[in-house]
């Protein structure tokens, strides 16, 4: 289930097979595409749904029609609120009295559509199986990424399922429990499985994975198939397209990190050069003729990750989907007389995953907890299982309405191997129908481009009268994380978004003269790549580094002393967060996942 604040913000991405490519159809080009424009203008953020509940208006089943009605969170306000019911239909909530709400004004948003009964049943039979265990049925509560309490959860009795009243919908992610008998019967288990492991569904760093040699390459050991579905070359090949674009992978590759070789101008800034990319990267890189071997690409991969917490239909301002990211994450390897070594130059692809519809997203998320009922390795269900997941995101025209037809979002490289300090870049493929001026001037068609940075204003703005004047006149969108920081700010004049945030130091946050509250101030901070990388989570500079070691708050849980007022602590635990929204999603009526609100940092 999806939300918006009103019709103009609605709409998802293409529907795409799950566990297959979309095929190799030429994409239409003659508009501005829709998931083109949903990259570049995010819009508004919908509103957060505090409370749900259903009314069947017939008798209890997987299809009932119903009156839907909502609350809005605390602070929030909109006209109509869409969510999409269980059928894949539009339901349009309003508070105006009319088409089933009670009373204009009253703060209930009402409408009509359908509603799956069955699983919301099978959500409290879940519920009432972990209890009977001994074990608690718990779920942490969340405001944006910190945690703000726990929740011991307990199941609507059969009494409560009754047609012509209301029945509460409730956000429902065991980490505790067990996967769903649904879920473990349709993976070709016996039995139902233990929750959601982590490192199999979420976060995937195994071994098994990262040195399948049927799959992967090591340009240090030069073992591996250097044309694999996780390689390096392999991605960037599909990504370039060619025969769609006609750029060849080595010119694509080439061209994309050349921008390190000069000062390209974005957003009115100009990004220094590190021209240490030729003697570390590109001279050593092994050639055909004068071009990239991208058989050869001195690049390991070090993570897969499943990013089902950024689910948003109209992208967001990092990207996303309507079934989330999936993100593919590289170190450089450099190679001496005697060694050869990951370094601290990570290169993260992020893939807008091409799966819409609640059943759609829901069977996608499924798929992913499934994982959880197998080991990795070379050889093994599960590195085929997750390689068809990948496989439909990744090949060449997978959105065929995107750039390229490549379903990639963006590209992200934070790194140190370069030069002092930290930074981060982001790159995204440029078509004609994006706005040139998030990108570098010369931006070519077709190529990976140097983009604003999202959510990050330029680094010189820290600390000055004019970010207190924008935390001021955004507080409260910055206090609830549910802010687009702007271009420009306050006038067309002014370059405000940034495009190569650095870290001199893992004590860099971002902070203000004066502060509208120290919930605004953190907002901001968090949600920059510099803020969210170093001293708002307690991280050194990445989250997963060139050895697959996660940071602290991937580790989680962990507690942080806010820089500035430090009186005041957050406690953060990532993982059990997107266990219990993976869980939710693959597990849940879609209706619940209105009350699923994504981060707006990455």
């Amino acid at each position: 289930m999806r939300l918006t604040r009103s019709k103009r913000f609605s709409g998802g991405l293409l529907v795409c097979a799950l566990m297959a490519g979309c095929g190799g159809e030429s994409p239409e080009r003659e508009a501005v595409s829709q998931q083109e424009q949903s990259l570049e203008e995010p819009g508004q953020a919908p509103p957060r749904v505090d409370s749900l509940e259903a009314v069947a208006l017939e008798p209890l089943s997987r299809a009932t029609r119903s009156l839907v009605r909502a609350r809005l969170a605390k602070g929030e306000s909109a006209t109509e609120v869409l969510l999409s019911g269980d059928d894949n239909a539009q339901i349009a909530l309003r508070d105006d009295g009319t088409l089933g709400d009670a009373l204009a004004g009253d703060g209930v948003f009402s409408g009509t559509g359908i509603v799956d009964f069955d699983a919301h049943r099978q959500t409290q039979q879940r519920i009432a199986e972990v209890k009977q265990s001994g074990v608690p049925p718990t779920m942490l509560k969340f405001d944006d990424r910190a945690v703000v309490g726990e929740e011991t959860l307990e199941p609507l009795p059969d009494s409560a399922f009754v047609q012509g009243q209301p029945i509460p919908i409730r956000l429902v992610g065991l980490v505790n429990g067990s996967i769903s008998d649904a879920v473990a019967v349709a993976a070709g288990a016996t039995a139902t499985a233990s929750g959601t492991n982590y490192a199999r569904s979420l976060v995937i760093t195994d071994p098994g994975v990262l040195n399948d040699s049927a799959r992967t390459w090591n340009p240090c050991t030069r073992v591996g198939t250097p044309n694999g579905a996780w390689t390096f070359n392999f991605l960037m090949t599909e990504m370039a397209n060619p025969a769609l674009t006609g750029i060849s992978p080595a010119a694509f590759t080439d061209q994309w990190l050349k921008h390190w070789t000069f000062n390209p101008s974005v957003n009115g800034s100009s990004v220094p050069a590190r021209p240490a990319i030729t003697t570390k990267l590109l001279n050593p890189w092994p050639k055909v003729g004068t071009a990239l071997d991208m058989a050869q690409s001195p690049f390991k991969l070090v993570a897969i990750v499943n990013r089902p917490d950024l689910a948003n239909p109209r992208g967001g301002a990092y990207g996303g989907g309507e079934a989330g990211e999936l993100r593919f994450v590289f170190a450089a390897v450099e190679r001496t007389s005697t060694s050869c070594y990951t370094t601290p130059f990570l290169v993260i692809l992020e893939y807008g995953v091409p799966v819409s519809g609640c059943q759609a997203v829901k069977n996608w998320n499924r798929a992913w907890q499934q994982l959880s009922l197998y080991t990795p390795g070379a050889g093994s269900l599960y590195n085929s299982r997750l390689q068809s997941l990948t496989d439909s995101v990744v090949k060449r025209n997978a959105a065929p309405r995107k750039p390229n037809g490549s379903a990639i979002n963006q590209v992200r490289t934070n790194e140190e191997w370069l030069a002092w300090p930290w930074e981060l870049r982001e790159f995204r493929l440029f078509s004609n129908n994006l706005k040139a001026e998030n990108f570098r001037v010369g931006a070519m068609v077709g190529h990976l481009t140097e983009h604003t940075t999202a959510q990050a204003p330029a680094d010189a703005h820290n600390n000055t009268p004019l970010l207190s004047n924008y935390i001021t006149s955004s507080c409260a969108p910055l206090a609830a994380s549910t802010h687009t920081v702007p271009l420009n700010f306050p006038t067309a004049t002014n370059d405000f978004l940034g495009a190569f945030p650095r870290m001199p130091s893992t004590n860099t946050f971002w902070t203000a003269p004066t502060l509208c509250s120290p919930q605004a101030r953190f907002g901001l901070s968090f949600n920059t790549c510099n803020g969210c990388h170093t001293r708002e989570t307690y991280s050194r500079f990445w989250h997963i580094d060139q050895n697959s070691n996660r940071s602290p708050f991937l580790s989680g849980p962990i507690t942080v002393t806010d820089p500035v007022f430090t009186t005041m602590n957050r406690t953060f635990n990532e993982p059990q967060r997107r266990i219990q929204v993976l869980d939710s999603l693959a597990n849940q009526s879609c209706l619940a996942g209105a009350l699923v609100s994504p981060p707006a940092s990455h």
